[in-house]
């Protein structure tokens, strides 16, 4: 005679799969930064839906080549770095890391450097739109910088990677629903939506308007970022 399943293991696992659902909602919380909320809130103002296409390819590629970036990770063991070293290294000299290598090295440290100097405006920024905060105090800017390196240092010192993933993924879940909220309380045409869907490049609608094709550059960079690909591989490791 066999009993039914007790319920506790399958709360164990849903609750598992939560948590690694918000474990890799980690690169989506890495993607959408100040850069991608500014880059897509000018992208509207300035051209409505008419860029939905762009937005839409730049996700398509996001989750391509993460995804890609994970699945190599897994088969091989290895990250994306060490398999590029692999490939590209030389048989004779196997402690020469591959010019190719630094290449790629140097691209995305600068890029990441650039990206983060986008989130610290970004973070001042916030700091700078509570009320009575004065942009132009010293002891503001430099107060906020010595907290912010404290909260680094503190979450570098704990060396808890998988709780920060998944608190990162829990905030980007929520600002998920929280931009959802909003589209739906605001409205928009679904057949601008459609027709936003067709890749085009509309004219400038005001003078003071950026490039479209500048914005669309934009929004594919500011959505398909390198970094995020060495990231995937080494959570899936």
């Amino acid at each position: 005679h066999q009993h039914p399943p007790t319920p506790a293991p399958k709360m164990a696992s849903c609750a598992n799969e939560t948590k690694s659902l918000l474990y890799w909602s980690m690169l989506a919380a890495c993607t959408v930064g100040p850069g991608t909320v500014v880059t897509c809130a000018r992208a509207g103002a300035e051209y409505e839906l008419q860029l939905i296409w762009a937005l839409l390819f730049a996700s398509i590629l996001a989750y391509t080549l993460q995804e890609s970036s994970a699945r190599l990770t897994i088969v091989s063991g290895m990250t994306l770095g060490q398999c590029l070293r692999l490939k590209y290294g030389s048989p004779a000299f196997p402690e020469q890391t591959a010019t190719i290598c630094w290449a790629i090295a140097i691209a995305v440290y600068l890029g990441n450097t650039l990206y983060e100097c986008n989130n610290f405006a970004g973070g001042i920024d916030a700091v700078f739109a509570f009320p009575g905060a004065d942009p132009s105090s010293a002891a503001l800017r430099i107060g906020s910088c010595l907290a912010y390196a404290a909260s680094v240092i503190a979450i570098l010192y704990l060396d808890r990677v998988d709780t920060i993933g998944v608190a990162l993924g829990a905030v980007m879940i929520a600002m998920i629903i929280l931009f959802l909220i909003i589209a739906i309380a605001m409205g928009f045409s679904w057949d601008d939506f459609a027709w936003g869907l067709i890749p085009n490049l509309p004219a400038k609608s005001f003078p003071a308007a950026a490039d479209p094709s500048d914005v669309v550059l934009g929004l594919v960079g500011t959505t398909a970022i390198g970094f995020n690909l060495f990231l995937g591989g080494e959570m899936a490791k």
